[in-house]
């Protein structure tokens, strides 16, 4: 699986000459959303902050463990994803699932655009993939982004931190832990449903995404 990584990364360096990471406030994080369906829990990779435009996107993300497979869509021939409007019109999308070797939960996913294209607006959801969780008991789990990568318009890298997606699952449905700070809301970070849509003013009760956490309102 890492050499699956690295080769990607390589193919996506290769496309900017003298490309090297920068240091910058660009975030790559992720977060499962919740559902009432096990067989498809959604697990979207979000773009949080980032001072430049960014055209793409690489991570591993990695299930717990005793999940048999992200859902391969027999009808598209292809890894599920929720439908995206981030993307423009060259943006490319790769998977690579995990073997036995590596890990059946270990799943990489990669975006870019051969132009150098940004992705439509700077902030939101770039993309949602779905793991099947029926074989999981009711507890508490996370989902493992490691590897994250940003590449910018202004031709440079730029490293995401490993993180954790927390999640719960109580009677056959999923739900994302709440990680609410009134220091991020009182900051004026942007808000956003689940699917990566801005909100104004949200909703009581809701979970929204507020500098890519998990947010009740």
């Amino acid at each position: 699986m890492k050499k699956i990584f690295t080769l990607c990364l390589v193919a996506v360096a290769a496309m900017f000459a003298g490309n090297a990471f920068a240091q910058d406030d660009t975030e790559v994080t992720v977060l499962v959303g919740s559902t009432d369906n096990l067989a498809e829990i959604p697990v979207t990779v979000y773009l949080t902050n980032p001072t430049v435009d960014i055209t793409a996107v690489e991570a591993n993300l990695e299930a717990p463990v005793n999940v048999s497979k992200f859902v391969y869509d027999d009808e598209e021939e292809d890894y599920k994803t929720a439908d995206t409007d981030r993307w423009g019109k060259k943006h490319t999308v790769k998977y690579a699932a995990g073997t036995a070797a590596h890990g059946a939960n270990v799943f990489f996913i990669s975006i870019t655009n051969p132009d150098n294209k940004a992705f439509k607006e700077k902030e939101g959801a770039v993309v949602t993939v779905y793991f099947d969780g029926s074989e999981l008991a009711d507890g508490d789990y996370v989902v493992k982004m490691t590897s994250s990568l940003a590449v910018g318009t202004d031709a440079k890298s730029y490293k995401a931190a490993d993180m954790d997606a927390k999640f719960s699952i109580k009677d056959g449905k999923v739900t994302a832990v709440a990680a609410l700070t009134a220091e991020a809301v009182a900051a004026g970070k942007s808000i956003y449903t689940l699917d990566g849509k801005k909100v104004a003013a949200p909703a009581k009760g809701q979970i929204y995404v507020v500098g890519g956490k998990a947010v009740k309102f």
